[in-house]
């Protein structure tokens, strides 16, 4: 289950969690997690191929190369990531028998109510009928996610990462690919702005990390939101131009 905090600004969702954490004694898959001070990741994971998303139009890309160079004032080193596995964990919820749930309590809606929903909403609840679970593309769903859990988590062991950021826009049909794993992996996100991809479009990503590691998701949340609203700067006189001074204050994402 996913509790979400919406605001204009950062600092009052950390009020707002403050106000509202704790453990669900009515939710079985409830958990305390202790309250830690926000601090930076050790690292930043991008997906390897941004296309597994959905065709990515140019003015799209535009807003990814964008937050690309914002990520760099960030001063963190920024690898990629096979997100193969996140896509599969969320085919699961999506393409799976864990929506039979919903379609036993509004397939008789869905039913009697011709076109009263979404096409894609209508097309995820039907794949929880009975007749598609018996599938056998089906089988053995609960095993699988434990796998891919097991494995996403062996991901940030091994590789010693902390966060891990995801590009999105807002859409439907695609948004499932993008966020939605993180139900399945004990995972926890944090939506931020990124500026704009285009005129009136506005753009923004998502940061993830596992559970116990949220205060990361504050600390990188904060520090970007905070890049991308100043504007750095350095001044090199003439005399250095060229000079390793020079290299060095450009290494560090300013505009001279």
């Amino acid at each position: 289950m996913c509790k979400s905090r919406l605001c204009n600004e950062f600092y009052p969702t950390l009020q707002i969690d403050h106000i509202i954490r704790r453990k669900d004694s009515l939710d079985p898959w409830s958990k305390d997690i202790p309250l830690r001070a926000p601090a930076k990741p050790r690292k930043i994971l991008i997906p390897d191929s941004l296309k597994a998303f959905w065709t990515i139009r140019e003015i799209i890309r535009s807003g990814m190369e964008k937050t690309a160079e914002w990520l760099k004032v960030l001063q963190l080193p920024v690898e990629t990531i096979d997100i193969r596995q996140l896509a599969e964990a969320s085919a699961i919820l999506y393409d799976r028998p864990f929506v039979a749930e919903g379609w036993s309590n509004l397939g008789g809606f869905i039913e009697s109510h011709p076109g009263a929903a979404l096409l894609v909403t209508e097309k995820i609840l039907r794949s929880g009928a009975v007749q598609n679970i018996r599938q056998p593309r089906y089988s053995r769903p609960s095993t699988k996610s434990r796998r891919l859990k097991i494995s996403a988590s062996a991901i940030w062991k091994c590789r010693a990462c902390d966060a891990d950021i995801r590009w999105h826009m807002d859409k439907r049909t695609g948004q499932k690919r993008s966020t939605n794993h993180s139900n399945l992996l004990d995972m926890c996100a944090i939506a931020v702005p990124a500026g704009e991809a285009g005129t009136y479009l506005s753009f923004g990503i998502s940061f993830f990390a596992k559970s116990e590691n949220e205060h990361l998701l504050f600390g990188a949340g904060n520090a970007f939101v905070a890049a991308i609203n100043q504007t750095l700067i350095a001044v090199c006189g003439l005399h250095m131009q060229g000079s390793p001074f020079e290299k060095e204050l450009v290494s560090m994402g300013p505009g001279l």
